[in-house]
């Protein structure tokens, strides 16, 4: 939607409208000196772009092509970020009952193997406030059921008895 906006008779912003992104662009001309130069009877004309920042926190689910594991077996973990992150790394995800190797990713999307090294119940999960988005955000996923995996690792095998002739 148009509007005026005036300094004096000579400056003025003339349109003000909002993108799809939710950004305010406002248009108009200046008599001043926007470019460092002053022009007698002449505008400068200028845009002017407000970017709204982005304030929703980023978060996170883990998932594993198998949930059942023996000692020593691997299940392939993927990490899915709701927003883009540069400083996801290794050290921001919390293991238990086990290691985690390959860890590569970019963006919204990391994976890793994790072999179990414990026969009991093993785990890896996410805190709060471990990665950001581009705007600096932190995740937050508190209590969020996805950004923490159980993994079943039995604590003994099963034993075959002969049961004679």
């Amino acid at each position: 939607f148009p509007v005026t906006i005036r300094a004096n008779f000579a400056d003025g912003a003339y349109a003000l409208t909002t993108g799809a992104d939710g950004s305010i662009y406002m248009a108009g001309y200046t008599q001043g000196n926007l470019d460092g130069q002053t022009h007698s009877g002449q505008n400068d004309a200028f845009l002017v772009k407000l970017s709204v920042p982005d304030l929703s926190l980023p978060t996170i689910a883990i998932t594993a092509d198998k949930s059942q594991l023996k000692v020593g077996e691997s299940s392939n973990l993927t990490f899915t970020l709701s927003k883009p992150s540069a400083d996801f790394i290794t050290s921001d995800v919390t293991v238990q009952g086990g290691a985690l190797s390959n860890f590569k990713g970019s963006g919204t999307s990391y994976t890793a193997v994790f072999t179990a090294s414990a026969s009991s119940g093993a785990s890896v999960s996410v805190s709060s406030g471990k990665f950001s988005d581009a705007f600096g955000n932190f995740n937050e996923d508190g209590a969020d059921a996805n950004n923490a995996l159980s993994l079943s690792v039995p604590s003994s095998l099963p034993t075959i008895r002969s049961l004679g002739n």
